[in-house]
């Protein structure tokens, strides 16, 4: 029907469009032989491969966490509490590595569930990336480290009125 170099073609990647997906003249339809038989061979090595899902799990643990801060930092009026969340947030990641190097993953419930054979140099790793995230944190929120104290008579001051 089409000569398409299929050796050239590594990868599809679709929103779900009929130019893509139409069953008479999308782009799957044309990677299809007479029989409806894939011409493609579609592999998904990378879920294969435990160290990958691993960082997968711990990846998606630790956005998870950022995303829980990101929720907290929104809204009106909460300024005297972003510098507690941000604060709040430092010490979890200390926590984070604690418990990582302990090897307690209630923190991180993905790689408990589906990573129980994880090495020790991979521990390591997640452990050094969160010291990453740490000191990334502690930099860019040196000010307001450095304003704590003012904030927390302010913020006892906003209680009292």
């Amino acid at each position: 029907m089409y000569d398409v170099p299929l050796d050239k073609l590594v990868n599809i990647a679709t929103d779900g469009a009929p130019a893509m997906l139409g069953k008479k003249i999308g782009l799957i339809v044309v990677l299809r032989d007479e029989n409806g038989n894939n011409l493609l061979e579609i592999t998904y090595s990378d879920l294969d491969d435990d160290e990958w899902l691993q960082d997968l799990m711990f990846l998606t643990d630790a956005m998870e966490h950022s995303q829980t801060l990101n929720l907290q930092l929104q809204g009106k009026d909460k300024i005297s509490d972003l510098s507690q969340c941000i604060f709040s947030f430092q010490t979890k990641l200390q926590l984070f590595q604690k418990d990582i190097k302990n090897k307690i993953s209630c923190h991180f419930p993905r790689i408990k569930k589906s990573c129980s054979n994880i090495k020790q140099e991979k521990l390591n790793e997640y452990m050094k990336k969160l010291e990453e995230i740490l000191t990334e944190f502690q930099n860019r929120f040196q000010d307001l480290n450095y304003f704590k104290l003012s904030l927390d008579f302010l913020k006892i001051h906003l209680i009292l009125t």
